[in-house]
């Protein structure tokens, strides 16, 4: 992750504006320090912008969050040059690694910014489809309404101070997100191949190791080489085995844990929200009241 946390970091000063525009303000990094697969950004324009995209390591899924009703953003340059979308279309632009590529926005914009290693688009590809998958060269704000509402709920879980959302989670939507940019815009992409749920000794070690590491963050990276699968495989069989993703599965069992715990009255509920990995108290409730109907507390009440 380092590649991309250095870019990023140079991105945050360098992205060239002309004295007629405000500065682009940085709103947020986020998964950076945390080791996600799929980094994101929060970026506005306050006043509009127009300037240049740095050139990164890593290639860029943009898509805009917020505009006044008239705002528009446009291609400056290359082949789309002129290319416009009204800011509240529902949009995505590829920016590819090395690109550097001039854009402008009246009126003010927000938008937000995931990041991919070229690496893991291509492993995916080929996980996915059997063989590496290339991008149009064309997605320039470009309709994809599915696709750009995935982006902004990913922005908006990492955002979530509330809620904080674990490792596994968003490794696992970061998967999605890229397989569905892959099969609609890749050149040629066929349908991903269909596999079977996991077989019982896979289930079996993930079970236990969950059991065993129930207040780690565990990434989705460590649950899959358990059982010698790619993210993208092992998300799918996962899910075929269980019904569930794999990061809402681990909560039903911090829950159950949770349950337990407070059957007994000396647990604290502080003590019991970190034996099953919330560090926040809030957040810790929020879920249980989520998958219970109650607070933990209540629960305790009506034992």
């Amino acid at each position: 992750m380092n590649v991309i946390r250095q870019d990023i970091g140079k991105a945050l000063g360098r992205f060239a504006e002309t004295a007629a525009f405000d500065r682009i303000e940085c709103g947020g990094l986020f998964g950076v320090s945390d080791g996600w697969r799929m980094p994101a950004a929060l970026w506005r324009a306050p006043a509009g912008f127009n300037g240049w995209t740095e050139p990164m390591d890593v290639l860029t899924l943009a898509f805009m969050r917020h505009g006044e009703p008239g705002a528009r953003v446009w291609r400056g340059d290359g082949p789309h040059a002129g290319r416009a979308a009204m800011a509240r279309d529902r949009t995505i632009t590829v920016q590819p690694a090395g690109a550097r590529e001039h854009y402008s926005g009246d009126g003010p914009v927000s938008f937000g910014h995931a990041y991919l290693k070229a690496e893991d688009l291509r492993s995916l590809s080929l996980d996915a489809f059997g063989r590496e998958v290339e991008l149009r060269d064309d997605v320039v704000l470009t309709p994809n309404p599915v696709l750009e509402r995935a982006l902004n709920d990913y922005l908006d879980r990492a955002m979530d101070a509330v809620e904080a959302p674990s490792a596994v989670e968003m490794d696992a939507r970061a998967v999605l997100i890229t397989l569905s940019l892959l099969r609609d815009h890749g050149g040629s992409a066929p349908p991903p191949a269909r596999h079977g749920g996991l077989a019982p000794w896979q289930l079996r070690r993930v079970r236990d190791h969950v059991e065993e590491n129930i207040a780690r963050d565990i990434p989705l990276a460590e649950l899959s080489a358990l059982v010698r699968l790619s993210p993208y495989h092992f998300c799918r069989a996962f899910a075929r085995s269980t019904g569930l993703p794999p990061h809402r599965w681990i909560q039903t069992r911090r829950i159950e844990h949770a349950k337990a715990l407070l059957v007994r009255p000396e647990a604290a509920i502080l003590e019991v929200a970190a034996q099953v990995g919330y560090e926040n108290p809030g957040h810790f409730a929020k879920v249980f009241r989520k998958f219970v109907g109650m607070t933990p507390r209540e629960f305790r009440r009506a034992l």
